[in-house]
C-alpha cells in the first residue's frame, strides 16, 4: 500500500479522535493508502480501545447519483463516536436488537455500530441498488471483526420492508440533504417511530438550523400523531450525559422517537434514552421540538 498524506478538505472527511478533536492529516499519513485509483481507504478509530475501520470510497464520480453516497463526511465519523460513547456490547448481549441503517454509502456507521454492540445484535446497511457493490466492498473488509448485512430498501415502501419494521434502532447520517427525498425520509422515519423503532441522524448543518427544524416538525407530524424529536449539538454528550463545549456547532446528533418508552428499559435503547434525557438538562446542549419554533 503507497501512503499518501492528504488534507481533510480534499476528501471530504476530515477524521476525530474519540474526544472529537480534529486529528491532524499529517500524522496519520499511514492511514490513508491508494488501492487501484478509485479507492481510498480510511481508518478511523473509535475509543475504549476498539479497533479501527476500513471503509472504501469510490472517487472520480462527481456529478453521479452515487456522488455523496461514495465518500465518508464528516457527520458518519461523529456518528461513529457517539455509538461508541453510548452502545455498549454488554448491552447488546443482554438485550439484543435489530439495527438498521439507511442511506450507508460507505457502510462506517453500521460497522462501527456493530463493533460497539457485538455480534448478538443485527445490524443491516441499506441504500440504493446501485450503491450496494461500493457498500458491500467496504462492509466485506471488517467481517473478520464484524457482521452486518447489506440489503436494498426501497424508501417509498417502507411497510413493506420487513428488515425496516423489525428494527428497533434506525440510524443514518447526512441524509437530511436530501431535499427531493425528505418526504420519502420523513415518511420513513414516522413509520419506524410509529411501529416503536427509535432513529438517530447525524447532520452536518449546510442550512440553517431553523429551517431543519421546522421541517422536521412538519415532516414527523401527521393525522396518527406528532413524532417527538431531540437534537444533540456535537461535543455536547459523553458517557454520563454531562454537557461539554461543541467541537462544532454546524454538527448535530437527532433523535426521533418516544424517549419515555426506553429510558425505563434495559439495553442499547435504554441506555441511549437516559444519556438523551441527561443531555435535555442543559439547553445549551439540547434543542427539542418543543422548544424549536423559537429557535
Amino acid at each position: 500500500m503507497t501512503a499518501k498524506a492528504a488534507s481533510c478538505e480534499e476528501y471530504g472527511c476530515p477524521l476525530w479522535d474519540a474526544d472529537g478533536d480534529p486529528i491532524d492529516m499529517t500524522d496519520v499519513a499511514h492511514s490513508w493508502g491508494i488501492f487501484d485509483a478509485t479507492k481510498l481507504i480510511l481508518e478511523i478509530p473509535l475509543r475504549d480501545g476498539l479497533e479501527h475501520i476500513v471503509v472504501a470510497q469510490r472517487l472520480g464520480l462527481e456529478g453521479s447519483s452515487l456522488s455523496t453516497a461514495r465518500y465518508v463526511w464528516k457527520a458518519a465519523v461523529m456518528l461513529c463516536n457517539f455509538f461508541s460513547h453510548c452502545m455498549t456490547s454488554e448491552d447488546g448481549a443482554d438485550h439484543p436488537i435489530k439495527a438498521v441503517e439507511v442511506g450507508a454509502g460507505t457502510g462506517i456507521c453500521a460497522v462501527a455500530l456493530a463493533r460497539c454492540l457485538g455480534g448478538s445484535c443485527e445490524v443491516v446497511a441499506t441504500d440504493l441498488a446501485m450503491a450496494l457493490p461500493l457498500l458491500r466492498d467496504s462492509v466485506a473488509r471488517n467481517m473478520l471483526e464484524v457482521s452486518v448485512s447489506c440489503q436494498e430498501l426501497d424508501w417509498e415502501q417502507p411497510q413493506g420492508s420487513p428488515t425496516l419494521m423489525e428494527a428497533r434502532l434506525v440510524f443514518g447520517s447526512d441524509l437530511l440533504d436530501l431535499q427531493c427525498g425528505l418526504p420519502l425520509l420523513f415518511k420513513l422515519m414516522r413509520t419506524a417511530c410509529q411501529n416503536g423503532a427509535m432513529v438517530v441522524l447525524a447532520y452536518e448543518h449546510r442550512i440553517s438550523k431553523r429551517e431543519i427544524h421546522a421541517a422536521l416538525t412538519d415532516g414527523l407530524s401527521s393525522t396518527d400523531g406528532n413524532i417527538p424529536w431531540v437534537e444533540l449539538r456535537n461535543g455536547c454528550w459523553n458517557d454520563s450525559g454531562i454537557a461539554l463545549d461543541p467541537v462544532d456547532d454546524n454538527l448535530s446528533i437527532y433523535i426521533m422517537g418516544d424517549l419515555a418508552a426506553h429510558v425505563s428499559t434495559e439495553g442499547p435503547l435504554g441506555r441511549l434514552s437516559k444519556l438523551v434525557q441527561k443531555c435535555m438538562a442543559f439547553p445549551e446542549a439540547c434543542q427539542n421540538a418543543s422548544r424549536s419554533k423559537g429557535a
